[in-house]
């Protein structure tokens, strides 16, 4: 039987290392992950135009900034600032609304873009109240986030009339 120098051993050790270590990169670059958070936000910018084609039509340009907080059992951005780019198409406060959102926490983060319904009803006081639910695709990255994928669902309120909290979830993965 041969015996193995100390050389070799090492060269060995080193590229079996390296087979794990490129073994557990790909398999958690391609793995999707959950993920969910809590944002609060409030508008930055908002304008607003009456349409005049019906009573109560108007669409709105806003800018939101906040925080996220993550909520999943991965930790995700946690404390990211956020950036919301919304427009929305309102007819008395229903309607759609489209835009997209910047998550950022030092040099890593992801931008997404998302689609969703709104409804406003009043309440047994006479004030509006006004909820809204939709999906999200993450549409780009930076930092570790720069090859993300995925996107989710999620659901939100407003808290005051320039306050608003959303709750999301989705997954993700990370390419090469």
């Amino acid at each position: 039987m041969r015996k193995l120098s100390l050389k070799h051993l090492i060269a060995a050790l080193m590229a079996l290392t390296l087979v794990i270590f490129i073994g557990v990169s790909v398999s958690v670059a391609g793995k999707a992950i959950k993920a969910g958070g809590k944002i609060k936000a409030s508008y930055t910018e908002q304008k607003e135009f009456e349409i005049g084609d019906v009573d109560g039509h108007r669409i709105s340009f806003t800018t939101s900034e906040g925080i996220n907080t993550s909520t999943g059992d991965i930790e995700m951005l946690d404390g990211a600032s956020i950036i919301n780019y919304s427009l929305d198409d309102l007819v008395n406060g229903s309607g759609s609304g489209h835009g997209y959102i910047k998550v950022m926490k030092e040099n890593d983060g992801m931008i997404s873009k998302w689609e969703h319904k709104v409804v406003t009803t009043m309440t047994d006081e006479g004030t509006p109240s006004t909820a809204f639910e939709g999906t999200f695709k993450y549409t780009g990255g930076m930092g570790k986030y720069s090859n993300i994928t995925g996107g989710g669902t999620y659901k939100g309120m407003f808290v005051s009339k320039t306050e608003y909290v959303v709750e999301w979830q989705g997954e993700y993965s990370l390419g090469e």
